[in-house]
């Protein structure tokens, strides 16, 4: 559903641990002010200082001594202390006026559903029961008390009362950030956020592939890849390896394999013993005559077992160069002799060209060296040594440099082009909801219980848009 991908906007704290954001809500507890009532639906301060807390406790860490087991005393004077700071009192503010404009939306959502006679499908409501039930199952299991006792309560005295205590208070905290009262009635919040989600799908689906938007796009992230990689050519690496759609290519980039004959792992764990060993004994300031004697002896163990390990590395890695330089296949050699999985495993993007490098690739220093010094493609280097046993290397080609053509990236880019304007299409969609709301007569904001004027809150009403706006 379109909740895993379109960012809910305007709303002041949207979901606690395992959670999506919560709907609706119809508190008619009387001990709680009525800070908004929306065409006869009322909310309280409860749910709003609740929410305040959270997102500001769970985003902004330090700003707020977070508790996630507080009550309702603690956390408005949690708040109500940092809105008294001059730093944050405009910050707590908008937060505040955030959370009143994700109510007034998402009723007005509601009501379009209703009138537009939009349900859920049956996979609809089961992924909706799915994530209800999760959450079930979290306050109910056992394994959420072990963790709970584990990171708290190991050295309590009642070990599994403290826990189970944590836990409730923990729910009741939780159950107040929807305004319910019991686990029962949340599945109602969760069947009213995925109509409101519903909604704006249908509204996201309404907007057409837009080819100027996608060129605009390519456009910018191209000279932003630009940029960057020319600023620090490891920003390069770092798309590639993590399969970034690639707009502009930096010069000096060569596509490399190599034949890798490692160190086998049994011999490089004693190894690495020996060394162990021999750090210890060194870092002894007074030795016995027998301690400089096992010195010793780790010493010349350490250094035979190198000798026999770089030997037959270095043997198999000749035997593999001789079959190359012989007119052997360096595709078949590697099949036959590699033991890097990249160059060998068909599902590797390294497989069929190698790796693309440059001379400040992070590589191990001994292979990059010899890499980039091969002159020609189709050159291949004798045995080097590394760290990891022995490369040949060949090279395969030279890599692309400057810009890719638009035709080339077109189709990659189309959803993430789209999936961009779609969601600022909503977040408009959203706003005007608001606005239609407020214009409409059905809003009643109390400005009493938010703590301050209209003025001040049409202030920061609009530099809460303008932000967005300049951000978008």
């Amino acid at each position: 559903m379109l909740n895993k991908v379109l960012k809910r906007v305007g709303a002041a704290a949207l979901a606690a641990a395992f959670l999506f954001m919560a709907g609706c809500s119809n508190n008619k507890n009387k001990n709680n002010r009525e800070f908004l009532n929306v065409n006869g639906v009322s909310f309280t301060e409860s749910e709003m200082y609740h929410n305040i807390y959270y997102s500001v406790g769970s985003s902004f860490s330090g700003i707020i001594d977070y508790n996630e087991i507080a009550d309702i005393n603690e956390i408005k004077e949690a708040v109500d202390n940092l809105e008294k700071d001059e730093k944050y009192s405009d910050f707590v503010k908008q937060q505040k006026i955030a959370f009143v404009k994700q109510k007034v939306s998402d009723e007005k959502l509601l009501a379009i559903a209703k009138e537009n006679n939009i349900t859920l499908t049956e996979d609809e409501q089961a992924e909706v029961d799915q994530e209800y039930n999760s959450i079930v199952d979290f306050f109910n299991s056992e394994e959420t008390l072990t963790q709970i006792k584990e990171q708290f309560y190991q050295s309590a005295n009642n070990p599994e009362q403290s826990s189970k205590s944590y836990l409730e208070k923990y729910k009741k905290f939780y159950l107040n950030l929807y305004a319910v009262s019991s686990m029962e009635q949340l599945k109602d919040k969760f069947n009213a956020l995925a109509i409101e989600n519903k909604v704006l799908e249908q509204k996201a689906n309404q907007v057409p592939d837009d080819e100027e938007h996608i060129k605009a796009y390519y456009e910018q992230k191209k000279e932003t890849q630009k940029a960057d990689y020319e600023r620090d050519i490891s920003n390069f690496d770092y798309d590639y390896d993590y399969g970034e759609i690639i707009c502009h290519y930096p010069a000096g980039l060569r596509y490399v394999k190599h034949i890798l004959v490692k160190f086998t792992d049994e011999d490089q764990e004693n190894l690495l013993q020996y060394e162990t060993k021999i750090s210890e004994l060194e870092a002894k300031e007074n030795r016995t005559d027998e301690e400089n004697s096992e010195l010793e002896d780790t010493k010349n163990k350490a250094n035979q077992l190198s000798s026999d390990m770089d030997k037959k590395a270095k043997t198999r890695a000749d035997e593999a160069y001789a079959k190359i330089t012989g007119g052997a296949d360096f595709d078949a050699v590697l099949k036959e002799y590699g033991e890097d999985a990249s160059m060998s495993d068909e599902s590797s993007q390294y497989a069929q060209k190698g790796y693309l490098i440059n001379e400040s690739s992070n590589m191990v220093k001994e292979f990059l060296t010899v890499a980039m010094a091969l002159k020609n493609p189709g050159d291949v280097s004798k045995p080097v040594k590394s760290t990891y046993g022995y490369h040949i290397i060949k090279y395969v080609e030279k890599g692309k440099e400057g810009d890719v053509p638009y035709e080339e990236v077109r189709d990659q880019l189309l959803t993430i082009a789209m999936d961009e304007k779609r969601q600022q299409e909503i977040t408009n969609y959203y706003d005007s909801l608001y606005d239609e709301m407020l214009a409409s007569g059905q809003v009643n904001i109390n400005y009493d219980v938010l703590g301050f004027d209209k003025e001040t809150y049409d202030r920061l009403y609009q530099e809460l848009k303008n932000a967005a706006t300049t951000e978008s």
